[in-house]
Protein backbone atom coordinates (compact mmCIF):
# COMPACT_ATOMS: atom_id res chain seq x y z
CA UNK A 1 0.00 0.00 0.00
CA UNK A 2 1.35 3.17 -0.95
CA UNK A 3 1.24 6.72 0.70
CA UNK A 4 -0.44 8.46 -2.07
CA UNK A 5 -4.30 9.88 -1.35
CA UNK A 6 -6.01 8.48 1.95
CA UNK A 7 -5.11 5.33 3.25
CA UNK A 8 -7.81 3.48 5.42
CA UNK A 9 -5.42 2.54 8.14
CA UNK A 10 -7.86 -0.95 8.62
CA UNK A 11 -5.27 -2.82 11.23
CA UNK A 12 -5.35 0.03 13.29
CA UNK A 13 -9.25 0.60 13.11
CA UNK A 14 -9.83 -3.18 13.73
CA UNK A 15 -7.22 -2.69 16.97
CA UNK A 16 -9.01 0.58 17.75
CA UNK A 17 -12.64 -0.73 17.45
CA UNK A 18 -11.28 -3.69 20.04
CA UNK A 19 -9.36 -1.84 22.95
CA UNK A 20 -12.70 1.19 22.33
CA UNK A 21 -14.90 -1.99 23.59
CA UNK A 22 -13.19 -4.66 24.91
CA UNK A 23 -10.94 -2.72 27.17
CA UNK A 24 -14.31 -2.14 29.29
CA UNK A 25 -15.41 -5.35 29.13
CA UNK A 26 -18.28 -4.85 26.31
CA UNK A 27 -16.77 -6.92 23.18
CA UNK A 28 -19.57 -8.95 21.77
CA UNK A 29 -17.22 -10.29 19.01
CA UNK A 30 -15.12 -13.91 20.07
CA UNK A 31 -12.29 -13.27 17.34
CA UNK A 32 -9.34 -13.77 18.43
CA UNK A 33 -7.91 -10.16 18.37
CA UNK A 34 -11.03 -9.22 20.27
CA UNK A 35 -10.06 -11.39 23.60
CA UNK A 36 -6.46 -10.52 23.80
CA UNK A 37 -4.97 -6.48 24.54
CA UNK A 38 -1.69 -5.24 25.29
CA UNK A 39 -1.54 -1.76 27.94
CA UNK A 40 0.84 0.92 28.43
CA UNK A 41 3.41 -0.19 26.39
CA UNK A 42 5.23 1.90 24.19
CA UNK A 43 3.33 1.06 20.98
CA UNK A 44 0.53 -1.38 19.75
CA UNK A 45 2.53 -4.16 19.82
CA UNK A 46 3.61 -4.70 23.56
CA UNK A 47 2.24 -4.10 26.87
CA UNK A 48 0.49 -5.80 29.82
CA UNK A 49 -1.62 -9.17 28.83
CA UNK A 50 -5.41 -7.79 29.44
CA UNK A 51 -7.30 -10.90 28.82
CA UNK A 52 -11.14 -12.57 27.94
CA UNK A 53 -12.07 -15.64 29.79
CA UNK A 54 -15.34 -16.82 31.99
CA UNK A 55 -16.98 -13.88 31.12
CA UNK A 56 -14.85 -11.87 32.20
CA UNK A 57 -11.39 -9.23 31.54
CA UNK A 58 -8.06 -9.36 33.79
CA UNK A 59 -4.67 -9.02 33.97
CA UNK A 60 -2.66 -12.67 33.67
CA UNK A 61 -0.66 -13.30 36.91
CA UNK A 62 1.39 -16.28 35.98
CA UNK A 63 4.51 -17.72 37.70
CA UNK A 64 5.52 -19.55 34.53
CA UNK A 65 5.21 -17.17 31.67
CA UNK A 66 7.60 -17.49 29.22
CA UNK A 67 8.43 -16.59 25.56
CA UNK A 68 6.37 -19.61 24.05
CA UNK A 69 3.06 -18.23 26.16
CA UNK A 70 3.83 -14.49 25.01
CA UNK A 71 4.39 -15.85 21.55
CA UNK A 72 0.78 -17.48 21.59
CA UNK A 73 -0.85 -14.06 23.36
CA UNK A 74 1.29 -11.91 20.03
CA UNK A 75 -0.35 -14.43 17.18
CA UNK A 76 -3.73 -13.76 18.86
CA UNK A 77 -3.36 -10.42 17.93
CA UNK A 78 -1.67 -11.31 14.39
CA UNK A 79 2.00 -11.19 14.69
CA UNK A 80 4.55 -14.22 14.37
CA UNK A 81 5.89 -14.26 17.71
CA UNK A 82 6.64 -12.17 20.84
CA UNK A 83 8.90 -12.37 24.12
CA UNK A 84 8.30 -12.06 27.23
CA UNK A 85 9.37 -8.90 28.32
CA UNK A 86 8.68 -6.77 30.93
CA UNK A 87 7.98 -3.02 29.29
CA UNK A 88 5.68 -1.40 31.89
CA UNK A 89 6.39 -1.01 36.26
CA UNK A 90 3.25 -2.33 37.56
CA UNK A 91 3.29 -1.46 41.37
CA UNK A 92 2.31 -3.92 44.34
CA UNK A 93 -1.53 -2.76 44.70
CA UNK A 94 -4.39 -5.65 45.08
CA UNK A 95 -6.77 -6.98 42.41
CA UNK A 96 -9.82 -8.89 41.85
CA UNK A 97 -9.07 -8.42 38.15
CA UNK A 98 -6.59 -11.25 37.81
CA UNK A 99 -6.39 -14.68 36.65
CA UNK A 100 -4.52 -16.43 38.91
CA UNK A 101 -3.18 -18.77 36.17
CA UNK A 102 0.18 -21.33 35.09
CA UNK A 103 -0.68 -21.24 31.38
CA UNK A 104 1.50 -23.50 29.86
CA UNK A 105 2.14 -23.47 26.24
CA UNK A 106 4.34 -25.02 23.75
CA UNK A 107 4.36 -21.72 21.57
CA UNK A 108 2.72 -23.41 18.64
CA UNK A 109 -0.61 -23.00 19.76
CA UNK A 110 -3.14 -20.23 17.80
CA UNK A 111 -4.92 -18.93 21.28
CA UNK A 112 -4.25 -18.92 24.38
CA UNK A 113 -7.54 -20.89 25.12
CA UNK A 114 -5.76 -23.91 23.54
CA UNK A 115 -2.87 -23.61 26.41
CA UNK A 116 -3.84 -26.36 29.44
CA UNK A 117 -3.48 -24.16 33.19
CA UNK A 118 -2.08 -24.96 35.82
CA UNK A 119 -2.34 -24.11 39.89
CA UNK A 120 -5.70 -22.17 38.89
CA UNK A 121 -6.53 -20.04 41.70
CA UNK A 122 -10.49 -19.37 42.16
CA UNK A 123 -11.29 -15.17 43.47
CA UNK A 124 -7.36 -14.27 43.73
CA UNK A 125 -7.06 -10.95 45.48
CA UNK A 126 -3.42 -10.11 44.86
CA UNK A 127 -0.04 -10.60 42.47
CA UNK A 128 3.65 -9.69 42.84
CA UNK A 129 3.79 -7.54 39.97
CA UNK A 130 6.88 -8.93 38.85
CA UNK A 131 4.41 -12.42 37.77
CA UNK A 132 2.09 -10.48 35.52
CA UNK A 133 1.97 -11.18 32.27
CA UNK A 134 3.58 -8.86 29.84
CA UNK A 135 4.82 -8.85 25.98
CA UNK A 136 6.62 -7.05 23.23
CA UNK A 137 5.54 -8.64 19.56
CA UNK A 138 7.32 -8.77 16.98
CA UNK A 139 8.20 -8.59 13.82
CA UNK A 140 5.96 -5.35 13.55
CA UNK A 141 3.30 -5.22 10.74
CA UNK A 142 1.67 -2.48 9.25
CA UNK A 143 -0.33 0.90 10.73
CA UNK A 144 1.78 -0.56 14.53
CA UNK A 145 1.68 2.52 16.36
CA UNK A 146 4.31 3.75 18.78
CA UNK A 147 5.45 6.92 21.14
CA UNK A 148 8.94 7.51 21.06
CA UNK A 149 11.31 10.33 22.07
CA UNK A 150 10.89 9.93 25.68
CA UNK A 151 12.02 7.61 28.43
CA UNK A 152 8.63 6.90 29.62
CA UNK A 153 6.57 4.56 27.90
CA UNK A 154 3.41 7.05 28.21
CA UNK A 155 3.99 9.70 26.14
CA UNK A 156 6.35 10.99 22.91
CA UNK A 157 6.37 11.72 19.21
CA UNK A 158 3.92 9.50 17.52
CA UNK A 159 5.03 7.31 14.50
CA UNK A 160 3.29 4.54 12.66
CA UNK A 161 5.11 1.67 10.71
CA UNK A 162 3.95 1.26 7.06
CA UNK A 163 6.30 0.11 4.10
CA UNK A 164 9.04 -1.19 6.53
CA UNK A 165 9.54 1.78 8.38
CA UNK A 166 8.23 4.13 10.79
CA UNK A 167 7.18 7.76 9.85
CA UNK A 168 5.77 10.24 11.95
CA UNK A 169 2.09 10.79 12.18
CA UNK A 170 0.70 14.26 11.96
CA UNK A 171 -2.83 14.71 13.90
CA UNK A 172 -5.47 17.94 13.67
CA UNK A 173 -8.05 17.74 15.50
CA UNK A 174 -8.62 16.23 19.69
CA UNK A 175 -10.71 13.52 18.71
CA UNK A 176 -7.49 12.11 16.93
CA UNK A 177 -5.19 12.18 20.34
CA UNK A 178 -7.77 10.03 22.33
CA UNK A 179 -7.78 7.49 19.41
CA UNK A 180 -4.37 6.99 19.03
CA UNK A 181 -3.60 6.08 22.78
CA UNK A 182 -6.63 3.90 22.54
CA UNK A 183 -4.64 2.20 19.55
CA UNK A 184 -1.90 1.76 22.03
CA UNK A 185 -3.72 0.37 25.14
CA UNK A 186 -4.14 3.62 27.18
CA UNK A 187 -7.13 5.01 28.71
CA UNK A 188 -7.25 8.49 26.80
CA UNK A 189 -4.91 11.55 26.02
CA UNK A 190 -4.24 13.98 29.24
CA UNK A 191 -2.16 16.64 26.83
CA UNK A 192 -0.79 16.90 23.20
CA UNK A 193 1.84 19.02 21.23
CA UNK A 194 1.75 19.91 17.75
CA UNK A 195 4.82 21.15 16.07
CA UNK A 196 8.59 20.51 16.40
CA UNK A 197 9.22 23.75 18.32
CA UNK A 198 7.56 22.53 21.20
CA UNK A 199 7.82 19.06 21.29
CA UNK A 200 9.67 18.25 24.52
CA UNK A 201 10.73 15.13 23.08
CA UNK A 202 13.87 14.02 20.97
CA UNK A 203 14.10 13.56 17.41
CA UNK A 204 11.66 15.98 16.08
CA UNK A 205 12.25 16.78 12.07
CA UNK A 206 10.24 17.56 9.31
CA UNK A 207 10.72 13.73 7.79
CA UNK A 208 8.44 11.88 5.91
CA UNK A 209 5.43 11.15 7.87
CA UNK A 210 1.00 11.11 6.93
CA UNK A 211 -1.49 13.80 8.85
CA UNK A 212 -4.73 11.84 10.21
CA UNK A 213 -7.56 12.75 11.17
CA UNK A 214 -11.22 11.11 12.57
CA UNK A 215 -13.89 10.40 10.14
CA UNK A 216 -16.80 8.95 12.06
CA UNK A 217 -14.97 6.22 14.54
CA UNK A 218 -11.67 5.61 11.74
CA UNK A 219 -8.73 7.49 11.47
CA UNK A 220 -7.72 8.30 7.84
CA UNK A 221 -4.25 9.58 6.72
CA UNK A 222 -2.54 10.72 4.03
CA UNK A 223 0.90 11.89 2.32
CA UNK A 224 2.54 15.04 4.51
CA UNK A 225 4.08 16.49 1.33
CA UNK A 226 0.88 16.75 -0.32
CA UNK A 227 0.26 19.33 2.60
CA UNK A 228 1.14 22.90 2.21
CA UNK A 229 4.64 23.46 4.32
CA UNK A 230 5.28 20.14 4.53
CA UNK A 231 2.91 19.50 7.60
CA UNK A 232 5.98 19.90 10.24
CA UNK A 233 3.86 22.41 12.88
CA UNK A 234 1.07 18.95 12.84
CA UNK A 235 4.32 17.04 14.46
CA UNK A 236 2.60 15.00 17.11
CA UNK A 237 3.56 14.50 20.78
CA UNK A 238 1.38 12.79 23.36
CA UNK A 239 0.95 11.72 26.62
CA UNK A 240 -1.23 9.02 27.73
CA UNK A 241 -3.66 8.31 30.50
CA UNK A 242 -3.10 4.03 31.57
CA UNK A 243 -6.16 2.10 32.79
CA UNK A 244 -6.42 2.48 36.25
CA UNK A 245 -5.81 -1.50 36.41
CA UNK A 246 -2.20 -0.77 35.43
CA UNK A 247 -1.39 2.73 36.43
CA UNK A 248 0.22 3.02 39.99
CA UNK A 249 0.68 6.31 40.92
CA UNK A 250 0.29 7.13 44.44
CA UNK A 251 0.55 10.83 46.11
CA UNK A 252 1.74 12.06 49.48
CA UNK A 253 2.71 14.77 51.51
CA UNK A 254 6.29 15.70 52.50
CA UNK A 255 7.15 18.18 55.23
CA UNK A 256 8.85 21.02 53.71
CA UNK A 257 11.33 22.16 56.17
CA UNK A 258 12.52 18.29 57.46
CA UNK A 259 11.60 16.24 54.31
CA UNK A 260 9.79 13.43 56.70
CA UNK A 261 6.14 12.31 55.68
CA UNK A 262 3.35 14.66 57.06
CA UNK A 263 -0.47 13.23 56.36
CA UNK A 264 -1.71 16.94 57.18
CA UNK A 265 0.33 19.42 54.84
CA UNK A 266 3.57 19.59 52.88
CA UNK A 267 4.61 19.21 49.18
CA UNK A 268 2.89 16.77 47.22
CA UNK A 269 4.87 14.05 45.56
CA UNK A 270 3.25 11.70 43.06
CA UNK A 271 5.19 8.31 42.43
CA UNK A 272 6.07 7.50 38.74
CA UNK A 273 8.51 5.04 37.33
CA UNK A 274 10.28 4.01 40.72
CA UNK A 275 10.94 7.88 41.82
CA UNK A 276 8.88 10.08 44.04
CA UNK A 277 8.65 13.72 42.80
CA UNK A 278 6.37 17.08 43.38
CA UNK A 279 4.47 18.89 40.98
CA UNK A 280 3.39 22.47 39.86
CA UNK A 281 1.50 24.42 42.28
CA UNK A 282 -2.43 24.65 41.06
CA UNK A 283 -4.40 25.60 43.87
CA UNK A 284 -7.74 24.22 42.62
CA UNK A 285 -6.20 20.68 42.77
CA UNK A 286 -6.45 21.26 46.98
CA UNK A 287 -9.80 18.86 47.43
CA UNK A 288 -8.68 16.69 44.92
CA UNK A 289 -5.25 16.11 46.77
CA UNK A 290 -6.95 15.52 50.15
CA UNK A 291 -9.64 13.38 48.78
CA UNK A 292 -7.06 11.17 47.16
CA UNK A 293 -5.16 10.87 50.23
CA UNK A 294 -8.54 9.61 52.32
CA UNK A 295 -9.46 12.90 53.70
CA UNK A 296 -13.52 12.29 53.71
CA UNK A 297 -13.72 16.10 55.20
CA UNK A 298 -11.98 18.02 52.35
CA UNK A 299 -13.42 21.55 54.04
CA UNK A 300 -10.36 22.44 55.26
CA UNK A 301 -7.83 21.70 52.30
CA UNK A 302 -6.17 24.45 51.04
CA UNK A 303 -3.04 25.60 49.26
CA UNK A 304 0.21 27.45 50.10
CA UNK A 305 3.12 28.79 48.68
CA UNK A 306 6.82 27.60 49.19
CA UNK A 307 9.91 28.03 47.01
CA UNK A 308 10.09 27.51 43.38
CA UNK A 309 11.96 24.58 41.78
CA UNK A 310 15.27 24.54 42.01
CA UNK A 311 18.54 22.44 40.87
CA UNK A 312 18.27 19.16 42.07
CA UNK A 313 14.41 19.05 42.75
CA UNK A 314 12.61 16.51 40.83
CA UNK A 315 9.54 17.82 39.09
CA UNK A 316 7.15 15.53 37.39
CA UNK A 317 4.56 17.65 35.48
CA UNK A 318 3.11 21.21 35.58
CA UNK A 319 -1.04 20.87 35.94
CA UNK A 320 -2.93 22.24 33.10
CA UNK A 321 -7.00 24.02 33.52
CA UNK A 322 -9.70 22.98 31.07
CA UNK A 323 -9.75 26.37 30.22
CA UNK A 324 -12.89 26.89 32.89
CA UNK A 325 -11.09 26.82 35.68
CA UNK A 326 -12.31 23.02 36.50
CA UNK A 327 -10.74 19.80 37.46
CA UNK A 328 -12.55 17.19 35.66
CA UNK A 329 -10.58 14.52 37.25
CA UNK A 330 -10.69 11.61 40.44
CA UNK A 331 -7.29 11.80 40.81
CA UNK A 332 -3.85 14.07 40.07
CA UNK A 333 -2.21 11.34 37.44
CA UNK A 334 -5.35 11.43 35.61
CA UNK A 335 -5.74 15.26 35.47
CA UNK A 336 -4.32 16.75 32.57
CA UNK A 337 -0.65 17.82 32.63
CA UNK A 338 2.51 18.42 30.74
CA UNK A 339 4.70 15.43 29.95
CA UNK A 340 6.62 13.47 33.17
CA UNK A 341 9.48 14.91 33.38
CA UNK A 342 9.07 18.71 31.11
CA UNK A 343 7.59 20.86 34.18
CA UNK A 344 6.38 24.71 32.70
CA UNK A 345 9.49 27.30 33.65
CA UNK A 346 7.54 28.73 36.25
CA UNK A 347 6.75 26.29 38.15
CA UNK A 348 5.98 26.74 41.79
CA UNK A 349 5.59 23.12 44.03
CA UNK A 350 2.59 22.09 45.19
CA UNK A 351 1.49 22.77 48.89
CA UNK A 352 -1.13 21.39 50.52
CA UNK A 353 -2.85 21.40 53.85
CA UNK A 354 -5.55 19.18 54.53
CA UNK A 355 -6.05 19.52 58.17
CA UNK A 356 -5.00 22.05 60.85
CA UNK A 357 -1.85 21.69 62.70
CA UNK A 358 -2.99 20.22 66.38
CA UNK A 359 -4.41 22.17 68.81
CA UNK A 360 -6.03 24.32 65.98
CA UNK A 361 -9.96 23.69 65.59
CA UNK A 362 -11.13 22.95 61.84
CA UNK A 363 -13.25 25.09 59.60
CA UNK A 364 -16.24 23.15 60.47
CA UNK A 365 -15.42 22.89 64.54
CA UNK A 366 -14.93 26.77 64.58
CA UNK A 367 -18.26 27.18 62.52
CA UNK A 368 -19.72 25.07 64.67
CA UNK A 369 -18.41 26.68 68.26
CA UNK A 370 -19.63 30.44 66.31
CA UNK A 371 -22.87 29.08 65.89
CA UNK A 372 -23.90 28.12 69.66
CA UNK A 373 -22.06 31.63 70.51
CA UNK A 374 -24.51 33.02 68.55
CA UNK A 375 -27.82 31.12 69.86
CA UNK A 376 -26.57 31.66 72.91
CA UNK A 377 -26.27 35.84 72.68
CA UNK A 378 -29.43 35.48 70.81
CA UNK A 379 -31.85 33.93 73.39
CA UNK A 380 -30.02 36.19 75.92
CA UNK A 381 -30.95 39.24 74.07
CA UNK A 382 -34.68 37.75 73.89
CA UNK A 383 -34.71 37.06 76.95
CA UNK A 384 -34.76 33.15 77.56
CA UNK A 385 -31.93 32.40 79.26
CA UNK A 386 -31.05 33.91 83.01
CA UNK A 387 -27.69 34.83 83.56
Amino acid sequence: MKMGTFLPLLQILVCMHALWWGVQGMTTESSDDTLIDFLSGAGSYEGVVYYQAEGRRALICDQTWTDKEAAVACRMQGYEGGTATKVVDLGPEDSTDIFQWDVVCDGDEERLGDCPVSNKEDNPTSCDPNNIAQVRCEPNIDWDMRMTGSEYSEQGRVETYTNGGWVKVWAVAHTTYEMLCRAMGYDESLHHYEGIEQMPFQGGSQDEGVMCMPSDDIISCRNVSEIPGNGSRYETGIVCKPFDIVAYHPIRLVDNNTNEINNRSGLVEIYHDGQWGNICKNSRYSELVCSELGYKDTWDATSFDTQKVGDGTLTWFSTVDDGYGLTNCDSVFGCEHTAWGDPQSDCNLMAIRCAPAPGRASSLEGLALSLIIMVVVVTVDFGFVRV
